[in-house]
């Protein structure tokens, strides 16, 4: 399991790895995150959905197929987030609002459930050790943010089946942080084939059905 840790430590730290399904890491990273700032405070949250760490653990070295297969499905329980609240001082510092104050201010609203954060008791042992591992990891890649973050988990699964959330499937969902409402709109344009203006050939991302300045309908090709 060490070894295990240790290449997926490697791989999610290396963004380019998403590009081995053609995904656009940098689109992709744009699209899971979600960022508001207002005077002195700051609310940031980043979404791990499964196609994240699929994209990750692609061509990850050390890992076998089934120890791929076994952790995608442990993740596949959860929702995932890393999220912070932080106080900006006067030179620039963050400092964050701590877990056990952040997450009782923590909700997940989609247009069929509200759903709060799982208690410790709640998340498996496994999920709990994958990602204490991966926190310095995250934390570094958020550069100034990355002290402050905190990871905030949900149950997943509707009835026990489907999925809650589904990056690739039309819907919408927020994650409010205390006052604040973060949101996201699905599918995500990053996971799609990218669309084209037949008359212009400009590109617009996946998600997207019409050009937004000339109400052209678009197409892929």
């Amino acid at each position: 399991m060490k070894k295990v840790l240790l290449a997926l430590i490697a791989i999610v730290g290396m963004s380019p790895a998403l590009c081995a399904q053609n995904i656009d890491a940098q689109k992709l990273t744009l699209d899971l995150q979600k960022m508001h700032h207002d005077g002195n405070t700051l609310h940031l949250a980043w979404w791990l959905p499964n196609e994240h760490w699929e994209a990750s653990f692609k061509d990850a070295l050390g890992i076998s197929p089934e120890e791929k297969t076994s952790i995608l499905s442990e993740l596949d329980q959860y929702i995932i987030f890393t999220a912070m609240e932080g106080k900006i001082g006067p030179f620039g510092g963050i400092t964050g609002t701590p877990k056990d104050k952040l997450l009782p201010k923590i909700s997940l609203e989609t247009s069929e459930t509200t759903l709060l954060p799982l208690s410790e008791s709640n998340i498996s042992p496994d999920i709990k050790h994958f990602l204490s591992v991966m926190k310095p990891t995250f934390a570094n890649m958020l550069g100034q943010f990355g002290n402050a973050i905190e990871f905030v988990i949900f149950k997943d699964r509707n009835n026990g089946k489907e999925n809650i959330l589904n990056a690739k499937s039309d819907g919408a969902f927020t994650l409010i942080i205390g006052e604040q409402d973060l949101k996201w709109q699905l599918p995500l344009g990053s996971l799609m084939p990218p669309k084209f203006d037949p008359d212009t050939g400009d590109e617009f991302p996946g998600n997207y059905s019409y050009n937004p300045f000339s109400g052209k309908k678009l197409i892929t090709r």
